[in-house]
């Protein structure tokens, strides 16, 4: 028997580790051959749960209810869990192991690899749920290698279980109908800079490029999108006089998260992407405006080389001058074969499938996985 949690589920926005979850409870749903079972800590969740789940794509509505539903669930008995395998698409919300098979997704080892970009109460917890969950697994699974090199390196996992399977893309028919209430729109050529305000996405040398490169602004709106996040990131690049300047100019623009519709909208009408993160475990804007054919300027920081692999636009993170390269690469190309550089992009953003990560996790589950 196969229990998948589902505790991402619950969150109110789907993104993410919870949209990664949602693709493969779908996968799993649509196995009516297989016997499934859904869990959250030690408690069995409802098919009809997780169905509704589903359909909504959201957990919001569960929030509402939350003592009803906790009080639906049953604990699972220690006989089921020991004659069962269990897939956790995220950190164990119980830290002693429960199954007799465990396999573990670990996205990143952000919070260990570089400690100096977060509050040292998650660094501690990183290391603890990491080093429980990898010493306890069976099969750990990474997504991407670079992913998997750290989680060998520094959690000692062995080689011989710890697999990769990168993450999909999927836009989905909400998507498309968004972006087709907006075909009439007028977009003046823009750069997207997808982000949360935090330290280790780097936003900040985007700014800093901006006011040393003011110009830039006469050919294109930098359109900063994300949520405010920590560090005082967000602060700083609103309390500067020419950033508040620009933005009254509407040379700048900076939106808040956005729903996954109207992140499609803006990753199809941008000119460009930056994602300037000093590390990522796999970096899925990266795929996602590679996927419908937008050029990406990244970093080299941890997977993004294997997520644009030859058609991305790199530079190093801590080089201002390194990004200033990259984006005059990126506008070169777009003016002089336009067609060839979106279309490469295209093609790289489509090596990215839910239907290869399902697949690949099917394959370690039943205990025959291909290198």
């Amino acid at each position: 028997m196969l229990y998948i949690n589902v505790r991402p589920l619950f969150d109110p926005v789907f993104t993410g580790i919870p949209q990664l979850t949602w693709h493969v409870v779908r996968h799993w749903l649509e196995k009516p051959e297989r016997e499934v079972r859904f869990f959250t800590g030690n408690l069995e969740v409802e098919r009809s749960v997780v169905e509704s789940l589903a359909i909504k794509r959201t957990g919001r509505y569960l929030w509402a209810i939350r003592d009803e539903s906790y009080a639906s669930m049953r604990p699972i008995s220690d006989r089921d869990a020991k004659g069962s395998t269990a897939l956790f698409l995220h950190s164990r919300d119980v830290r002693e192991k429960l199954f007799g098979r465990e396999i573990h997704v670990i996205h990143d080892l952000t919070g260990i690899l570089t400690p100096e970009f977060h509050t040292q109460a998650l660094v501690e917890l990183e290391h603890r749920r990491f080093a429980a969950d990898t010493r306890q697994a069976e099969e750990v699974i990474c997504v991407s290698n670079a992913s998997r090199d750290d989680v060998i390196r520094y959690l000692g996992t062995d080689p011989e279980h710890t697999w990769v399977a990168y993450p999909g893309v999927a836009w989905l028919n909400d998507h498309f109908n968004a972006y087709q209430r907006l075909t009439s729109s007028v977009f003046e050529p823009y750069a997207l800079v997808l982000g949360t305000f935090e330290p280790r996405k780097n936003i900040e040398l985007v700014f800093e490029y901006i006011l040393a490169n003011p110009r830039i602004l006469d050919r294109f709106v930098f359109c900063f999108c994300g949520s405010t996040g920590w560090g005082g990131i967000y602060e700083r690049c609103r309390s500067n006089p020419r950033i508040t300047e620009f933005i009254a100019s509407k040379r700048i623009r900076i939106i808040p998260f956005v729903d996954e519709s109207l992140k499609y909208v803006l990753m199809k009408e941008a000119s460009f992407l930056i994602y300037p993160s000093f590390i990522e475990g796999f970096g899925l804007p990266v795929a996602e405006a590679l996927s419908v054919g937008v050029p990406v300027v990244t970093s080299f920081g941890g997977s993004l080389p294997e997520v644009a692999g030859d058609v991305g636009y790199y530079f190093d993170p801590h080089s201002l001058e390194g990004l200033g390269d990259a984006i005059h690469r990126v506008i070169a190309d777009l003016a002089h074969r336009n067609a060839e550089t979106r279309l490469a992009a295209y093609r790289q953003g489509a090596r990215f499938t839910w239907s290869a990560f399902n697949e690949k996790v099917e394959q370690i589950i039943n205990g025959d996985p291909v290198k």
